[in-house]
């Protein structure tokens, strides 16, 4: 019933910019809906383990040029990701593509002619780069650390001097999105966001490079009592949004304190943007202030349906998963499954996954690969409203999408 409550103060939100288009004041949702998102009782996060090579997406952190180390700074996103003995990504001004090969912790790359676009001298640096320093790599090493996604991809070449360093991308997707707000922080105190009515925020992007990571659009949300309509630009980590349109409903006091918080933050000159699984953290660069948002629809406790299977077509009846405090079930080709999970959001490996049907049915060999690519699963990629299922080559097993959504 949350869930539903939630869709539903959601989609009111979507539908204000036609309502201050027209100047008329948007209703809020009923009171006694709630955005508390409580982190569910599930299993402990995945230890012992690293990030694969192959399958992750890795943002470049600093690359090393004649004994010279350069970080790539927030506002250049210089990513690759390496699957099936293809690599795809980008220096930050222009795509990446080439052909990879990895025996133990060697690794060999060949890249294909990179342009350099038209970018400021930051960029055109740090992708010149990554592209060189790819092109001489002979080993790597992916280093655990103790912080969630906080591994390092480290890569040298022959002699084992350090070439290039990455870290996790992002592991969430901003946009197409709709995000809940569950704590604002100001003057270094943190607030969890009122209850008695969600704060929403939507983007719809309008313009977009993969390549650059830049996007720009229409930001539609509430504070939790007023409605908000504005455009919102995207570069890499760095975010800003323009004049944001109001309503003037009046508020209660804790709602325009917490009103007067969010716009704070939301008109700051420049937003730095985080991406952790499930979750939104816009901190102002000029006071330090932050915004930390849910995902509307996050990885567990929510219904998934099956869109694509590797080795297999996708039954014309709907095929679904949920994950909740450690169980995985739903419903297969053959009837209801059930199995056990572990997750940190960004890793998952499933367990004792069974079906509930004593004999075989006519979608046998669905039912059998739908359980076989869960099994295999090792590596999450979430990119809205699709929920991707990766091997460790970093190969899709599986894919789902949020129900209703084509």
């Amino acid at each position: 019933m949350e869930r539903a409550g939630r869709a539903l103060s959601v989609g009111a939100v979507l539908a204000l910019a036609s309502g201050l288009a027209a100047g008329a004041l948007w209703a809020p949702p009923a009171a006694g809906q709630s955005t508390a998102s409580d982190d569910p009782a599930g299993q402990p996060p995945l230890q012992g383990a690293t990030l694969p090579l192959e399958g992750t997406s890795w943002r470049l952190r600093d690359d090393v040029r004649r004994g010279v180390e350069r970080s790539s700074g927030p506002e250049v996103a210089a990513w690759m990701t390496l699957r099936g003995g293809r690599l795809e990504g980008s220096g930050g001004c222009a795509r990446l593509r080439g052909r990879y090969g990895v025996m133990g912790d060697a690794l060999s790359v060949t890249l294909g002619r990179v342009r350099r676009g038209s970018c400021g001298e930051q960029t055109t640096m740090v992708q010149m780069g990554m592209a060189d320093g790819l092109r001489r790599a002979s080993t790597f090493e992916v280093q655990p650390s103790e912080e969630p996604f906080g591994e390092i991809l480290t890569v040298r070449d022959a002699a084992g001097q350090v070439l290039l360093r990455f870290e996790p991308d992002d592991v969430a997707a901003l946009e197409p999105g709709e995000w809940l707000l569950e704590a604002w922080t100001a003057d270094g105190q943190r607030t969890a966001a009122d209850e008695s009515q969600p704060a929403v925020l939507a983007l719809r992007p309008a313009r977009t490079s993969a390549a650059r990571r830049e996007s720009s659009g229409e930001a539609v949300g509430s504070t939790g009592c007023n409605g908000l309509v504005g455009r919102y630009f995207r570069h890499a980590d760095v975010m800003s949004f323009g004049v944001l349109e109001r309503t003037d409903a009046p508020c209660s006091a804790a709602l325009e304190v917490q009103e007067a918080a969010m716009i704070g933050v939301l008109e700051s000159t420049f937003l730095a943007l985080d991406l952790p699984p499930d979750r939104l953290v816009l901190t102002s660069a000029e006071s330090g202030d932050s915004l930390e948002f849910v995902a509307s629809v996050p990885l567990e406790r929510s219904t998934w349906q099956l869109a694509r299977l590797k080795g297999a077509s996708v039954p014309d009846h709907p095929v679904t998963l949920f994950l909740e405090a450690g169980t995985a079930s739903g419903i297969g080709p053959c009837g209801t499954y059930t199995g056990g999970y572990r997750t940190d959001g960004l890793f998952i490996r499933f367990s004792d996954l069974r079906g509930a049907a004593a004999d075989a049915c006519a979608d046998q060999a669905s039912e059998d690969a739908l359980l076989r690519a869960l099994e295999q699963s090792v590596l999450l990629d979430r990119s809205q409203p699709v929920l991707r299922m990766l091997d460790a080559k970093g190969r899709v097993v599986a894919a789902f999408r949020q129900p209703g959504i084509a």
